[in-house]
């Protein structure tokens, strides 16, 4: 069996009716430079695990990362290891809390891969949102798209589509004319459309770009 490609969006939608198909990643603009720091770590973790984990799990599972993921002192494949061992005696539906804040989730019998959704912020957090620069507005956005980039070309169906969580920066505040006109999006061409976003409601959507 062809290995899979571990780095691949998150949904493929196909429409009933039509048969029509859309690939969709989602993704949040992160606006602290600590913050980008953070997710980057819990994204490497998650990746070094579902590579040791994968084709070996009875199903379809998924890891639940803090925010504050110190993996100190452990190994992943020490944690692949603790996975596994859990994974055979779980249902679908079924969650374990496994060390440093990690929780397992069973969501299908069918397959064997892990994939990975991160806990949600305290809101009350003293974390100030900070003033951005141009610089800043364009990195916090040039990395997602960059993620998005590598999985559409690694596996996409039909229109290939990003959405853009801007999350607790207003639209007002967020430049994205101005950023769009400093990004060359000639680098990005597996994407067709990119939507901006609004947490918690997506009360706004702004389309961002679109080739098709």
């Amino acid at each position: 069996m062809e290995e899979r490609n571990l780095k691949r969006p998150d949904f493929i939608c196909r429409d009933r009716i039509t048969g029509d198909e859309i690939t969709v990643e989602i993704t949040q603009i992160i606006n602290h430079p600590a913050r980008m720091k953070a997710k980057a770590h819990r994204t490497r973790i998650w990746y070094e695990i579902a590579k040791l984990v994968e084709g070996k799990l009875p199903g379809a599972y998924q890891l639940i990362l803090p925010i504050r993921l110190d993996t100190r002192g452990t190994t992943s494949k020490r944690l692949a290891q603790e996975i596994l061992k859990r994974s055979t005696d779980m249902s679908i539906g079924d969650t374990f809390k496994l060390g440093l804040g990690l929780e397992l989730s069973k969501r299908d019998n069918e397959g064997s891969f892990l994939t990975y959704v991160e806990e949600e912020e305290d809101e009350n957090e003293d974390d100030p949102v900070q003033l951005m620069t141009d610089d800043q507005v364009v990195c916090a956005i040039e990395t997602p798209l960059q993620e998005a980039q590598e999985k559409f070309t690694a596996y996409a169906k039909g229109l290939r589509i990003l959405l853009l969580d801007s999350h607790e920066i207003p639209f007002d505040q967020l430049d994205a004319a101005n950023a769009l006109n400093l990004i060359s999006m000639d680098q990005y061409p597996s994407i067709d459309r990119i939507y901006l976003l609004n947490t918690p409601r997506y009360g706004n959507v702004l389309t961002f770009w679109k080739v098709r």
